[in-house]
């Protein structure tokens, strides 16, 4: 028998307990979700504390490719919802070259208090009041959780979450020069579950795992900003790290 080693995840979830579904003939697993970020008059004014996962399936995988669905998302800049989502899914997907720096996406929670009009000027260039970044740091193989400014309350921990993370690089032989092997970045994508305060980050099928909490005071979101941080100087004939795909979908009715 073979045994494999990994982390699960790389953030709050803990104790997991596992069953073998007979319907998905896969191991499932549930965990716990800590609720450390809150201090303890905030977690007695919550009336509760943690939360259980959404079920997780544990299988080992050498690749596979995903249905694609309604795609919905504009792929540059910022994306506002037709509503405030509490729940909702995203499967987004970069190309990455050397000019990258970072690349990942803000979830929007909540904007400063501006006019109808100053907000429309400026929606999507930065005045948030509330929002979480997410984004993979080539440099530092890292997935980084910048949670700064995930709320306005006082008495939330915001520290950053960190998870390592590799990109993976494939040989592939030349079809029209058989003699010749090419060297093949795997794509970067992150599959998005979000919660009112839970937020699961999938990378690269699955392959690492970060949960973490955040509490905006708006208890929602109502847009995600996708981002491309660049080189100040690149080659021009350099291939560019770009934004393949993004999609959206809510789980529950908008609020």
């Amino acid at each position: 028998m073979k045994y494999f080693g990994g982390k699960l995840d790389h953030g709050i979830y803990y104790d997991g307990n596992s069953f073998w579904g007979p319907i998905a003939q896969h191991h499932v697993i549930f965990g716990w979700l800590l609720e450390d970020d809150l201090d303890m008059q905030l977690r007695e004014e919550q009336g509760w504390a943690g939360v259980i996962s959404l079920p997780r399936v544990l299988k080992i995988i050498s690749g596979h490719k995903r249905k694609k669905l309604h795609h919905w998302a504009d792929v540059a800049g910022f994306t506002p919802f037709p509503e405030s989502w509490g729940q909702w899914e995203m499967e987004l997907s970069f190309a990455v070259s050397g000019d990258a720096t970072r690349l990942g996406f803000d979830v929007v929670h909540s904007h400063c208090k501006l006019s109808i009009i100053t907000l429309k000027i400026y929606v999507g260039i930065g005045l948030e009041a509330e929002r979480t970044r997410v984004f993979f740091e080539p440099t530092s193989e890292s997935i980084i959780v910048d949670r700064s400014q995930s709320s306005t309350i006082s008495g939330i921990r915001n520290c950053q979450k960190h998870a390592p993370h590799t990109l993976f690089k494939f040989a592939r032989l030349d079809k029209d020069h058989p003699s010749v092997e090419e060297v093949e970045l795997e794509v970067l994508t992150f599959h998005i579950l979000y919660d009112r305060s839970v937020l699961q980050i999938f990378v690269v099928n699955e392959r690492t795992a970060l949960t973490t909490r955040v509490y905006p005071d708006s208890g929602t979101s109502n847009g995600v900003r996708v981002f491309i941080d660049k080189e100040h100087y690149v080659s021009s004939d350099s291939v560019m790290s770009q934004t393949l795909s993004c999609d959206l979908w809510p789980l529950s009715p908008p609020s």
